[in-house]
């Protein structure tokens, strides 16, 4: 039990002492390219460091949930712009941060609308009432 406590130990200080170093790299890239599922991936394996949470796990949930995003927008707007916009332009809004909006306010409420209705209708999404200040409730995997 005293090997397992210890080595437990060892772990979070070499992951930490990993993670500081990935972390200082993040802040060091330009704004553009600091994604915010990124940045929030490095906070979770920081506090969890005995969970494996991996950037392209957290990435391919977020992806599977714009595509049901895109499914409900689709079924509901079938001539949204965004069906029309150029993948390698879709692609660079994925992987950078974008200053500005790219849609007219109606067409940005109409994703905002399908955003909603997949998040907290389809897939259940809701606050914590019972835990509100839980830090679990912080951890991009756990939400």
């Amino acid at each position: 039990m005293t090997q397992k406590y210890y080595a437990e130990k060892v772990m979070r200080f070499v992951q930490q002492q990993h993670l500081k170093k990935e972390w200082q790299d993040f802040l060091a890239l330009d704004l553009e390219d600091q994604l915010l599922e990124r940045g929030a991936v490095l906070v979770a394996q920081w506090c969890q460091p005995m969970v494996k949470v991996t950037y392209s796990d957290i990435a391919a949930e977020l992806d599977n949930i714009v595509l049901e995003v895109k499914r409900k927008l689709f079924m509901d707007h079938e001539n949204h712009p965004i069906f029309h916009a150029d993948p390698e332009k879709l692609k660079s809004w994925r992987n950078r941060n974008i200053s500005g909006n790219q849609w007219k306010p109606f067409e940005s409420q109409q994703i905002i609308s399908a955003m909603c209705s997949v998040l907290f209708q389809d897939m259940g999404f809701h606050g914590n009432n019972e835990m509100y200040y839980s830090a679990v409730n912080c951890y991009i995997n756990k939400v």
